[in-house]
């Protein structure tokens, strides 16, 4: 016996809208980051400029990694609700082609 699969589109389109939201607004937060630290070194030197440049650049690729992945999520997201509504498609069209 199949289960029945119940799938609400507007519920994973919203899924889909906030990763999207999450990922241009981390990418504001990377940007505002950059800035922020650029204008924090602007008139500092030494051993702490240094270090402080170092730990600063050791998190941007991590900040980028997350940046991908909830593109990859937002872009998965939007595949699998094209293919479930392609089949449901290709399934109603082949169910009015029927004949017994």
């Amino acid at each position: 016996m199949m289960a029945d699969i119940a799938m609400s589109y507007a519920a994973v389109a919203q899924l889909e809208e906030k990763a999207s939201f999450l990922q241009t607004g981390f990418d504001d937060f990377i940007r505002d980051f950059d800035t922020v630290t650029g204008e924090i070194m602007n008139g500092w030197d030494g051993k702490a400029k240094t270090d402080f440049a170092a730990k600063c650049d050791s998190v941007v690729p991590a900040m980028t990694a997350i940046s991908e992945m909830l593109g990859k999520y937002s872009t998965a997201i939007s595949q699998a609700v094209y293919l479930q509504q392609s089949t449901e498609v290709t399934s109603a069209t082949g169910a009015e082609q029927l004949s017994f």
